[in-house]
């Protein structure tokens, strides 16, 4: 569902799913949103019109999070176990036109993107926070952070 009147009224524009996460850009242009079935799960789909079209942007799978850079630009998705292999971390640096997986695997909850898009993290379930200073180019495990139950991350 969309608003364009601050939620005053709703329109939907995108088909009854789960979703795992939506996002959108700093202007609203730019929207995404990750949608999971168990097991086999499901798309990435954007919006470059405000959410009134949709199309689907990835390969299904099993798709948790995703989150946006301020400029719509840069995405960070992430799926997760599926109950036969662990789940990767994938990146796209065109407005999600095209993604390249990092084959970086691991049971992935959540990620973050920050408002440049230099900056990712994503959280490994009952394990490890990972980040990227490349805009997701490299990753490695942020040994500040201990490993943990985490549940969620977030980023300015």
């Amino acid at each position: 569902f969309v608003s364009a009147d601050y939620g005053a009224t709703w329109q939907q524009t995108l088909g009854s799913q789960l979703y795992g996460s939506v996002v959108m850009s700093g202007s609203g242009q730019y929207q995404a949103v990750s949608t999971w079935f168990y097991p086999d799960g499901d798309y990435v789909h954007v919006s470059a019109d405000y959410g009134k079209t949709w199309r689907s942007a990835t390969s299904k799978a099993p798709w948790v999070d995703v989150g946006m850079s301020q400029s719509g630009q840069y995405l960070l998705a992430a799926t997760s176990y599926n109950g036969a292999s662990l789940g990767d971390l994938y990146v796209s640096s065109d407005y999600g036109n095209t993604w390249t997986a990092k084959n970086y695997t691991g049971d992935y909850q959540r990620v973050a993107v920050g408002s440049s898009g230099r900056q990712m993290q994503a959280i490994v379930y009952n394990g490890r926070m990972y980040s990227s200073g490349d805009s997701g180019l490299t990753w490695a495990p942020l040994m500040s952070a201990p490993s943990n139950l985490w549940t969620d991350v977030a980023m300015t």
